[in-house]
């Protein structure tokens, strides 16, 4: 088991344009268009594709890997159980 994490998944792949992302794939980050919001298109494209749903607080991400399966997590749980994960510095502010 353990975690994976991440940061600059400030929308969510249920939310994410993905035509937008086909039509301009060398873009760091977009403001999409129909929603206002901003977000970067290759983190939200690639965790999407590989990892599917995860857990997400303001930009930060992260899915826990439990025998062969991932699974979305509670993260204040687990950081305060857990020394191993450091607080996100913008989750803090």
């Amino acid at each position: 088991g353990g975690y994976i994490c991440g940061d600059d998944l400030e929308v969510p792949s249920y939310e994410f344009n993905y035509e937008l992302h086909l039509s301009e794939p060398k873009l760091e980050s977009i403001i999409d268009p129909g929603t206002g919001r901003f977000y970067h298109l290759g983190v939200t494209a690639a965790v999407a594709e590989k990892l599917g749903k995860v857990s997400s607080w303001y930009g930060f991400w992260g899915k826990q890997k439990v025998n062969d399966d991932g699974r979305k997590f509670d993260f204040d749980e687990v950081l305060y159980e857990s020394r191993h994960i450091s607080h996100p510095v913008h989750y803090l502010n």
